[in-house]
């Protein structure tokens, strides 16, 4: 049911507590969402991933959205997500 009411995952990244550990990580995420799951049948709906990277203070802000969507939004990445500091996410 989620599947079906997701229609995009924005991410905000804090581009000064950026940590190298966390792209790595983050990427590994996203190429992990972006693989059809095996028991997923038929078309399923994807998914789109927008980026908003900022500096200090939220004030200057670039958007971005990727060019390959996913097929899902998984619990670990929103638990990822949680516990790093440099990011938030908003389920739209």
């Amino acid at each position: 049911m989620k599947d079906q009411l997701i229609q995009s995952i924005t991410i905000t990244i804090d581009a000064n507590k950026l940590e190298s550990d966390d792209v790595a990580e983050l990427s590994k995420q996203i190429q992990e969402m972006q693989q059809k799951p095996q028991n997923m049948q038929g078309d399923a709906p994807l998914i789109d991933v927008k980026w908003n990277i900022c500096s200090s203070g939220n004030t200057n802000v670039l958007h971005m959205k990727s060019k390959q969507k996913c097929y899902n939004v998984s619990k670990k990445l929103m638990d990822y997500l949680n516990a790093t500091e440099c990011m938030t996410y908003k389920i739209n």
